[in-house]
């Protein structure tokens, strides 16, 4: 029987029906079964908390929500998902207004993700991430692509995958990705934007749409992005929900006029491709 792929999730599956990967904390690593698959990475909202601007406050965030396009204010806000994740997230493990500082911390970060890819033999650990972008959030931009783009070096280094949370930074992330010259899979996890933000994403090789909580939470939007997704460039996920990702597919056979064989064939047969056979 083909099993279910749960692309992204932050909570522990012990399901012989369904294939994972679970995202760890990079700080928490060593109180984790790592016997499983999973993900590790800098998430941007952990640059956010450690360099502490204040969002209501910061000019600097002003500034930039003054120069962001139509296209990128038309991305879903993700509030509700954004409060979901931050009651499951860590706590910061430093704050500090000093950009050289945070970078000695970011580095050291990086470092560790580096030498857990070097000496583990990484047969588990099956991408980088969750990493990414997020413009609702209140760190500085500039210092949170500086991130990314580190996590994009070892991806592309060490040949694994990058799965990226993004947040009113469609356009950023595929500025990027032309930048960077990046090779590896991109999986946008939690995809909430809107038909334009998804053509304008899968116009570029290698990136995919993992669907969650919009399958429940916009239905209309859903149906239509499931119309214009290719199920070759499709995964789906629970990321923080306690639903079962078995529940994720029948809500997208509900919603779509695919049948759930080839639904789970296509997202096994992605998984496979991505990350070789298990």
């Amino acid at each position: 029987m083909i099993p279910f792929v749960n692309i992204h999730t932050h909570n522990h599956i012990d399901n012989k029906e369904i294939v994972s990967i679970q995202n760890i904390d990079i700080d928490n690593i060593d109180n984790v079964d790592v016997s499983r698959f999973y993900s590790v990475g800098i998430h941007p909202w952990d640059v956010s908390q450690q360099t502490t601007v204040n969002r209501q406050q910061s000019p600097f965030l002003e500034t930039e929500n003054l120069k962001t396009s139509e296209f990128e204010r038309s991305q879903s806000r993700m509030d509700a998902g954004s409060q979901s994740y931050k009651a499951h997230s860590s706590q910061p493990i430093a704050h500090s207004t000093n950009n050289s500082q945070f970078f000695r911390f970011s580095d050291s970060q990086i470092q560790n993700i580096s030498q857990i890819l070097s000496f583990s033999g990484s047969q588990f650990l099956k991408a980088i991430g969750e990493c990414g972008l997020d413009r609702a959030g209140a760190g500085r931009f500039e210092i949170q692509k500086d991130v990314f783009k580190k996590q994009i070096e070892l991806s592309e280094q060490y040949s694994k995958p990058l799965i990226i949370h993004a947040v009113r930074t469609y356009p950023d992330i595929i500025a990027i990705r032309k930048e960077t010259k990046a090779k590896q899979p991109w999986i946008i996890h939690g995809f909430q934007g809107n038909e334009k933000s998804a053509e304008q994403l899968l116009k570029h090789d290698g990136i995919y749409l993992s669907l969650g909580e919009i399958l429940f939470r916009n239905e209309e939007r859903a149906r239509r992005l499931l119309q214009i997704i290719p199920y070759d460039r499709l995964f789906l996920e629970t990321d923080v929900a306690e639903r079962s990702i078995i529940d994720i597919y029948e809500k997208t056979v509900s919603l779509s006029d695919v049948e759930m064989e080839k639904l789970r064939c296509d997202i096994f047969d992605n998984f496979v491709k991505i990350f070789g056979h298990i």
